[in-house]
């Protein structure tokens, strides 16, 4: 669609390209007054496109506050695809949350990683979300570097924050917050597609790890924040 209007907020770091009052939705980071102004001057569209990004000096966690509001918002589904799944635990707690809640949440990691300790320390997190009803899948098809969520096929985030602290705090990284149904069942249905690309992880596989395997989770686990 055209640009309609751009306003840039220096805190928090918002640009509003193509948005609808019409929708309900709170997009991310927004203040009251930052709201108002949003509701009030911008022309009716269909599709709402935010970005976010983040420093090591940033004061608010942009990204990180994004994904989280929208787990926490999620009604029927949440999939991730992340090359790198080391979550704090307000992200790992939620996910967990939403499984047990009875939502659809589906998560995509490489099978062929590029760094064997986040990839190690990755896989010690996939226990618990397993437990709680978390679908995880390993793709098989090359390395898959994709960072993505989509929510309830209306919300979708795609930039360069991985799912993990390092992206939280230290990278500087940008995403892109898309309220858009027809753009999220779009990437959904590819979302779909990588998945028969992939190889679930099973309870009964998981559970067979064997116990160098299990070491080698362990110690990637106590230094996941530094990864």
């Amino acid at each position: 669609p055209p640009l309609i209007e751009s306003i840039t907020f220096e805190i928090p770091s918002v640009t509003f390209l193509n948005p609808s009052p019409n929708e309900s939705i709170t997009p991310v980071m927004m203040s009251p007054a930052v709201l108002k102004i949003f509701t009030s001057v911008l022309p009716t569209t269909d599709t709402i496109w935010l970005t976010e990004s983040e420093t090591v000096d940033t004061k608010f966690q942009n990204i990180r506050n994004g994904y989280f509001k929208m787990i926490n918002e999620a009604e029927r589904n949440i999939y991730i695809t992340t090359p790198y799944f080391v979550p704090d635990d307000g992200i790992f707690g939620a996910l967990k949350i939403a499984a047990l809640s009875g939502i659809d949440v589906r998560i995509i990691i490489p099978a062929n990683p590029d760094h064997p300790f986040v990839y190690w320390a990755s896989m010690s997190y996939l226990g618990e979300l397993l437990e709680a009803g978390v679908k995880c899948y390993q793709y098989n098809d090359w390395f898959i570097h994709s960072k993505t969520v989509y929510i309830d096929g209306f919300v979708t985030s795609v930039g360069t924050a991985n799912m993990d602290i390092r992206s939280f705090d230290l990278n500087f990284e940008t995403n892109a917050f898309i309220y858009d149904r027809d753009i999220t069942k779009e990437h959904e249905e590819q979302f779909m597609k990588d998945i028969e690309k992939c190889t679930e992880i099973t309870k009964e596989w998981y559970d067979k790890r064997t116990a160098w395997f299990r070491v080698k989770e362990s110690i990637s686990r106590l230094i996941s924040p530094m990864l």
